[in-house]
């Protein structure tokens, strides 16, 4: 805002509105010390109507009762919360004057402050540290992970909110990440129809900067464009932060639990670990599927470097037939869930001969997880008395629509 034009980061420590005791001559509760214009939403008013009257008036408009300060008053201003005190440039108002009012501070800040931005190139190593602290608590790397959210060509893509956390910072010229959202956006076939795909992941906000509304207004921001050029659009998370934008859980997967002995295998059939000159037959076995996401072969090397699927470790294996690969499987490494409890080798995507598949699923798997729209292999894993329950994941979308018949499965997309 114009109140703030002479100041070099845009911020101005608390002090300079938290010594004026009153504002429409009503008591303002206390709050610690922190750089605006981070600290505006945790400003309180204690009062009424008066209060509410004078916040609701331009206090540099002409004839208000603060646009003329008396000389007293300034000079108060003026020796006790100058912003120069803590080391910053003075204050400026509309009109050029060196003392500016901290109510028209106010004001100026509440239009612009949080304003998502992309990331800058110069901010991605404490985006990538914010990142690990939330998600990664305990040890690794969520952008090793997501390759293709935090493709550096996706940059553009990842939205932010930044801000100083002390006023240390904040003299020194320092930010930090404080929100982020990012998307990635894909082509997907859905029934012989190609659609766009807007995938949403890694939403956050630092553990000291919560519950001011940043993730939802960063949210709010991505929907907007989203919406305007995908047809559908799909986020890793749910909760009331989703669910009030408009998105719903995406339908539960059939879980199969896997018997020991799943089928016999001939003797020309071959199980084995994919290799990067698998990657190539693979991305054929896939496309031929009804509903997948278009994956170029940049794509499915990212994906197979960084060894996920989903929200854990991963194996990616093809079966051959006669040296001819006629199928993959990729599935959940076995390990422990965050919470403790066990996770059992679980497959999640699969592309190519179903009873091949199923032959050797217990190879491979101690549960086999098949979307809504793969009614045949749900048929094949039903007839062969498979035991089926349902799996829920933390994902939400928009409704579907005539464009959009079935809602395609993450699987090596997720983000």
């Amino acid at each position: 805002g114009s109140g703030l034009q002479h100041h070099p980061h845009g911020r101005v420590p608390l002090g300079a509105l938290r010594r004026h005791r009153t504002i429409g001559g009503q008591r303002r509760v206390p709050t610690e010390v922190l750089p605006l214009p981070w600290a505006l939403c945790r400003y309180q008013v204690v009062g009424g109507a008066r209060g509410a009257a004078h916040l609701g008036r331009d206090p540099l408009r002409a004839g208000s009762p603060r646009a003329r300060p008396s000389a007293k008053r300034q000079h108060h201003y003026q020796a006790k919360n100058n912003p120069s005190r803590h080391g910053l440039q003075t204050i400026s108002n509309r009109s050029g004057n060196e003392w500016g009012h901290p109510l028209q501070v106010f004001f100026n800040l509440v239009s612009t402050a949080f304003q998502p931005r992309p990331v800058r190139d110069d901010e991605w190593p404490a985006l990538r540290a914010a990142i690990n602290q939330v998600f990664r608590p305990q040890g690794g790397d969520l952008t090793a992970e997501c390759p293709l959210l935090f493709d550096p060509g996706n940059r553009a893509r990842l939205r932010v909110i930044g801000g100083t956390s002390s006023s240390a910072d904040a003299r020194a010229g320092l930010s930090r990440v404080l929100a982020h959202v990012g998307t990635v956006a894909r082509e997907a076939v859905v029934l012989k129809r190609r659609i766009r795909v807007v995938c949403i992941g890694a939403v956050f906000t630092v553990p000291d900067a919560r519950g001011l509304g940043l993730a939802a207004r960063l949210l709010a921001d991505v929907l907007a464009h989203a919406r305007s050029e995908a047809d559908l659009v799909m986020a890793s998370g749910d909760g009331g932060l989703y669910r009030r934008q408009g998105l719903a859980p995406i339908p539960p997967l059939a879980r199969f639990h896997v018997p020991e002995s799943s089928g016999r295998l001939p003797a020309d059939v071959e199980i084995r670990e994919a290799t990067p000159g698998d990657l190539e037959p693979m991305a054929s076995l896939y496309e031929a599927e009804d509903v997948h996401f278009v994956r170029s072969l940049a794509d499915w090397s990212r994906l197979w470097g960084a060894g996920r699927l989903v929200d854990a470790p991963a194996t990616f294996s093809v079966i051959a037939h006669s040296g001819r690969v006629v199928a993959y499987v990729a599935a959940q490494r076995a390990g422990r869930r965050p919470d403790g409890s066990a996770r059992p080798r679980r497959i999640l995507e699969i592309a190519g001969d179903r009873g091949t598949i199923l032959d050797a699923a217990s190879r491979l798997g101690e549960e086999l997880l098949v979307p809504a729209y793969d009614t045949s292999t749900t048929s094949m894993c039903e007839r062969t008395g498979w035991n089926r329950t349902a799996r829920q994941f933390l994902i939400t979308a928009e409704a579907l629509t005539p464009r959009v018949l079935v809602m395609p499965w993450y699987g090596l997309n997720y983000v």
